[in-house]
């Protein structure tokens, strides 16, 4: 999976990762970084890959989590629950007023992939 992130100019999550994978000063109590997890991002990175790079960390649970920050209206948060499952959260603009649309959840990953599109986040990284 390094391998296939690194082959797709995803340097930084790769090496971030390999870090991550490697933490020795876990909290006690706190979990070692799931594959599952790091499957679940794979996958999401293989369709959403124009977002760019996102800043990665590690829940005490072991989930991989993942933030884009486009500009200051659009963010989006997600963690990677295992390699078919996350929790999501963003906030985009909304489409007529200058108010900010919110959105989070949990589901599937095939049904949050089909949210951001919806939302036209899977456009965000070549606007």
């Amino acid at each position: 999976m390094i391998e296939y992130l690194k082959l797709h100019e995803l340097t930084d999550s790769a090496q971030r990762i390999a870090y991550l994978c490697a933490a020795d000063d876990l909290e006690e109590g706190d979990e070692p970084l799931s594959l599952e997890s790091v499957k679940g991002f794979v996958a999401f990175m293989r369709r959403f890959a124009d977002l760019g790079e996102p800043l990665l960390g590690l829940s005490p649970q072991g989930f991989l989590g993942s933030t884009w920050r486009i500009a200051d209206d659009k963010h989006l948060y997600i963690q990677f629950l295992n390699a078919n499952e996350a929790i999501f959260s963003s906030v985009s603009p909304r489409d007529v007023s200058s108010r900010l649309f919110r959105l989070n959840g949990r589901g599937s990953l095939p049904d949050i992939l089909q949210t951001l599109r919806a939302k036209g986040m899977d456009n965000w990284g070549t606007l």
